[in-house]
């Protein structure tokens, strides 16, 4: 359950950070498309303007060329030789005049168009240095969005390994919960069946009786609790009717109160375990022990304190340890089970 739960938070937290990555790399994306979208609607108002700047100009250069032409043209006839045969002053002047009137605007227009000229010229630099941006913007696109697809690829890799790790533990917890189920299943038949010879219904209880560790202190580490579990992927709620004390081979086992030996034999579940009534009312179920460990039988009265057993890693189990199980009653077909650990003193 801790391993599921830690690779949970772990792998989110991998995607998280792969889909702010992506976030990222999506916010770039849209900033480079806006600049090429500003860029394109630029360069089409550049090339738009610089095709009406184009046609005025060469209008304008018609115009002049018109005009120079024509003075040229009639340089012969009597247009200019007007200003040498008037014998009035006035006339000339005002002749001179026209003259220098018309050289003043062809002069300006001269001006005018090189100026549009040059000015064009730049649209036309400009023009050109936006659609070089413009294939860099479009390129970097290209690129970030190609980013993108390795990320998402990366996180849907990392998804797909996470719902396999997810079904893996899943069906491992189902199969333990079944398996403990089982294992129940096999301690309800064998009690239905032993119980009755018992002969424990004549034992007087004592219920000042406190139950004692079936491990000495220092020699065992708790690696799983008992209580009710949310399981964080399928949200079952999956029971633990014990504790497990993991210990080295061969560590002593002790009965944790007195009381008469309901059961001491195999099981396929526990390997091997033991269940003890006490003269308190409560009952003590130990797994895992081996064969040769099995140091009392059913029937036999055991104090508490007294070596019954050795910590094995028979049946089904992972290591080394006791499984230690504490019930209050058995109506012949189930346990009421209580916490251990608030059993014991």
């Amino acid at each position: 359950m801790s391993e599921i739960t830690k690779y949970i938070d772990e792998t989110e937290k991998t995607i998280m950070d792969i889909q702010n990555t992506i976030n990222t790399t999506q916010l770039k994306i849209a900033e480079a498309q806006n600049n090429i979208n500003s860029l394109t609607s630029s360069l089409a108002h550049t090339e738009n303007n610089i095709v009406k700047k184009t046609t005025e100009l060469n209008l304008q250069k018609k115009k002049l060329g018109e005009t120079i032409s024509f003075m040229y043209e009639n340089k012969d006839l009597g247009f200019f030789q007007f200003f040498f045969q008037t014998d009035n002053l006035q006339d000339l002047l005002n002749a001179h005049e026209f003259i220098n009137i018309v050289a003043n605007e062809n002069e300006k227009i001269y001006k005018t168009i090189k100026k549009q000229e040059k000015a064009l010229e730049v649209q036309k630099n400009k023009l050109e240095s936006n659609k070089k941006k413009l294939e860099q913007e479009k390129s970097s696109l290209l690129t970030l969005k190609s980013q993108q697809e390795e990320q998402k690829l990366q996180q849907d890799v990392i998804l797909s390994k996470h719902k396999e790790h997810e079904t893996e533990m899943s069906n491992k917890l189902i199969e333990e919960e079944d398996e403990s189920k089982q294992i129940m299943n096999e301690i309800n038949k064998v009690l239905e069946e032993t119980k009755p010879n018992i002969g424990t219904d004549n034992i007087p209880l004592d219920p000042k009786q406190i139950l004692s560790s079936p491990l000495k202190a220092g020699s065992y580490t708790i690696s799983s609790v008992f209580g009710y579990r949310v399981h964080p992927v399928l949200g079952r709620t999956l029971a633990h009717n014990g504790i497990d004390m993991a210990a080295p081979l061969g560590t002593p086992i002790y009965s944790a109160g007195t009381g008469t030996v309901l059961f001491s034999g195999q099981s396929s579940g526990y390997g091997n375990w033991i269940v003890i009534q006490h003269d308190n009312g409560l009952i003590t179920i130990y797994g895992h022990m081996r064969g040769d460990t099995l140091y009392v039988k059913q029937g036999q009265r055991v104090q508490q304190g007294q070596i019954i057993s050795a910590v094995g890693s028979e049946g089904r189990s992972t290591g080394p340890h006791l499984h230690f199980s504490v019930a209050t009653s058995y109506n012949g077909s189930y346990f009421s089970y209580i916490d251990p650990l608030k059993a014991l003193k």
